[in-house]
């Protein structure tokens, strides 16, 4: 619970400084907004025994000031791939590969309920920017 919290204070400040960024029509980029902290928090962590995936959402909105997120990009990669991707470790890259495809399994389900943009995240980096400058038309 204590990283939820944590998290969305984080998000709070945030949001509270792009705020303005936003009602100028720029584009803000973010990674490990909402959809990571309802992944990581809620459907695979332990959050969800001591809040409903409603209140979730009621805590978002506060914390984010009710600003929507326009498009979500999951960067699909295989748990086995990321794994060896990774450089340095923090307290979830030293988490067992099951954990891994948990949070995978998550992120494409909820793709789906979300409309989320599912990209292909084993191709090389440069490919995978060029299919979002594409799809975002910039």
């Amino acid at each position: 619970m204590v990283y939820f919290f944590l998290f969305n204070a984080s998000r709070f400040y945030i949001y509270s400084k792009i705020k303005k960024y936003i009602k100028k029509n720029y584009w803000i980029i973010i990674d490990r907004s909402f959809p990571s902290t309802f992944v990581y928090q809620w459907y695979v962590g332990k959050v969800k025994n001591f809040i409903s995936k409603d209140l979730l959402l009621k805590i978002n909105n506060i914390v984010t000031q009710n600003l929507k997120i326009d498009k979500v990009f999951v960067i699909d990669v295989e748990p086995k791939v990321a794994y060896k991707r990774i450089k340095k470790q923090n307290i979830f890259e030293k988490k067992p590969l099951s954990y891994f495809r948990k949070l995978r399994k998550a992120y494409l389900e909820l793709s789906k309920i979300f409309s989320w943009e599912i990209l292909n995240g084993n191709l090389p980096p440069e490919e995978i920017s060029k299919k979002i400058v594409k799809i975002l038309k910039i």
